[in-house]
């Protein structure tokens, strides 16, 4: 929406107020710590998708078994 990450300052706001090293820090370790949680859902969202997939090739595969048979 903004075009830059929410909390942290757009750079023409940087360039018009300066940076304050000690703030940028903690915002960037913030966002680091966000990103983490969020790969780490996301991680366990397409494990559990890759499981359920491969569950439903075992089920076709034996349909398909069956309906040779």
């Amino acid at each position: 929406q903004n075009k830059h990450l929410p909390d942290i300052p757009s750079a023409k706001e940087i360039e018009e107020k300066g940076l304050h090293v000690g703030d940028t820090q903690k915002k960037m370790m913030e966002k680091i710590e966000e990103l983490t949680l969020y790969m780490i859902e996301a991680n366990k969202q397409i494990q559990s998708a890759a499981k359920e997939i491969a569950g439903l090739k075992e089920k076709l595969r034996l349909m398909e078994n069956a309906q040779r048979n």
